[in-house]
């Protein structure tokens, strides 16, 4: 497998629920207990001599809107090498919206093929 980063390279990921993982909270802070802390764990176990720094950006909550509002400081302050965004919320209010009753998603069944 080829890895994309390089030595000393800082990774940020940044988003909401999903990303954040009570990265605040003792004992998981600053990571939090998700996605983010488990890259960092197989990096730093598969990728030891390269001292990559990961960064956990995610708040609770978040839409696509307040990351709008949060990026000069949370992304462009800290210059990272590569920043990853995940998030969900933005999907979901979509879907619990009036516009998505307007436009509801039809019930799809899903198949199998037999082998």
């Amino acid at each position: 497998m080829t890895l994309i980063f390089k030595a000393k390279q800082t990774i940020e990921f940044i988003g909401d629920s999903v990303t954040d993982s009570g990265r605040r909270d003792l004992p998981f802070a600053p990571l939090g207990n998700g996605y983010v802390c488990k890259i960092q764990q197989l990096l730093q176990a598969g990728y030891p001599e390269l001292k990559l720094s990961v960064l956990n950006k995610g708040v609770n909550g978040d839409t696509v809107t307040s990351l709008k509002d949060r990026w000069a400081e949370d992304v462009i302050a800290v210059n990272p090498d590569c920043s990853y965004l995940i998030g969900v919320n933005d999907v979901w209010r979509f879907l619990s919206s009036t516009a998505a009753k307007l436009f509801p998603c039809r019930n799809l069944k899903m198949s199998t093929a037999n082998a």
